[in-house]
């Protein structure tokens, strides 16, 4: 007998007796693909909740950039009582009030749109304490203006000292 009949007896005996050890490979290679498919997905959807989150986060810091706008409205409100003491132009300040409170509403009333178109998606506390707040802010707003047009008329009677006596009054509340 020659090397060479047995050559293939053999190689068919070996085949026969490995063990299948290339299936578990494969097995193995397809969970690794399959791991990775799933993590790109996942990776995928976390950026664009992500994308979200900043989107929504933008739009509600631009919110708070708008309610912080109306203290400075409000103390623009409110200058033209103070600065009359100075400048004893009580019609040009009454003007620069007037102006100012017309420029305080418009942007409260922005406000109050904005708030409205989106009250379905708030939670109802924070809608419940906004309208709450929005009532302070009104009547706040009523009584301090009340309160500069007695002073401004007080000044056009000549009557500054009653004018500072209702701007210590004023500054208490």
């Amino acid at each position: 007998m020659n090397v060479r009949d047995l050559s293939p007896s053999v190689s068919g005996a070996r085949r026969a007796a490995r063990p299948k050890w290339h299936r578990l490979y494969f097995l193995l290679a397809a969970f690794d693909v399959l791991t990775v498919v799933l993590s790109l997905t996942l990776s995928h959807e976390i950026r664009g909740i992500l994308s979200q989150s900043v989107a929504v986060n933008q739009a509600w810091g631009q919110r708070l950039a708008d309610y912080s706008d109306l203290g400075e409205l409000a103390q623009a409100v409110d200058a033209p009582g103070n600065d009359v003491f100075d400048t004893q132009d009580v019609a040009g300040e009454l003007a620069k009030e007037q102006a100012a409170l017309r420029t305080f509403n418009e942007r409260l009333t922005a406000l109050l749109a904005d708030i409205q178109a989106n009250a379905p998606a708030l939670d109802p506390a924070i809608l419940a304490d906004f309208e709450q707040d929005y009532g302070e802010l009104t009547g706040a707003m009523s009584e301090m203006t009340a309160e500069s047009d007695l002073i401004f008329s007080y000044f056009a009677r000549n009557q500054s000292e009653e004018a500072g006596r209702r701007m210590a009054t004023m500054d208490r509340k």
